[in-house]
């Protein structure tokens, strides 16, 4: 008996070894495998959290240009406007002439008509309701002073202008409408009205 419990005392050693050293072992495997996964999560989270601030970058990045692009626009729309206004206020101001400046306004650019349009020996002029009744007989007269050779008449009808004449030289008619007068000085008075509008204004 002393001899078998020597060698069950002897296989229960070395098992207990052998089960020590498998546990050590699998400590440690579990600790690598353990130290492996935070690394792979830290590196994951890491990712995850690059790729969120990139993209809250982004985000930002594309609401500040579509802000500076909204931005200019309504800039845009209201130098615009005010320009429009501008020479709105313009159109009435010039419609709203006294007699004494307005007739002289019309006869200018009248003339100039007259003289484009060489050989012309009549000319219907047509002014809109409140100006024929106005200054439609004083206009015809000062218009027939300057250019004798043209027998001048006021048209029975009124124009749908806000002021200035419609001319009718029979195969020819020239607007001289204050609306269309204005127009055609837009190319030059824009620069300069810009300039005074906005040289300090949406900076």
């Amino acid at each position: 008996m002393i001899g078998l419990d020597k060698i069950t005392g002897r296989i229960t050693s070395q098992a207990e070894e052998d089960a020590a050293q498998l546990l050590a072992t699998a400590g440690e495997k579990c600790s690598q495998i353990e130290a492996e996964a935070d690394a792979k999560i830290a590196d994951e989270r890491k990712k995850i959290s690059d790729s969120l601030i990139s993209e809250c970058e982004n985000i930002i990045t594309r609401a500040k240009a579509s802000a500076v692009m909204q931005k200019r626009n309504i800039i845009l729309k209201a130098k615009c406007l005010a320009l429009e206004t501008a020479f709105e206020n313009a159109e009435n101001q010039l419609c709203a002439l006294p007699r004494e400046k307005y007739i002289p306004f019309i006869l200018r650019y009248a003339g100039a008509a007259v003289d484009f349009t060489p050989d012309v020996t009549s000319c219907s002029v047509k002014l809109n309701a409140k100006d024929r009744a106005d200054i439609g007989d004083e206009l015809i007269a000062s218009l027939s002073r300057e250019y004798p050779s043209v027998v001048f008449t006021l048209s029975p009808g009124v124009a749908d202008i806000s002021g200035g004449a419609l001319l009718d030289f029979g195969d020819t008619d020239v607007d001289c409408s204050v609306h269309t007068l204005l127009g055609l000085e837009r190319g030059d008075l824009e620069p300069k009205i810009c300039s005074i509008l906005f040289e300090d204004a949406f900076r």
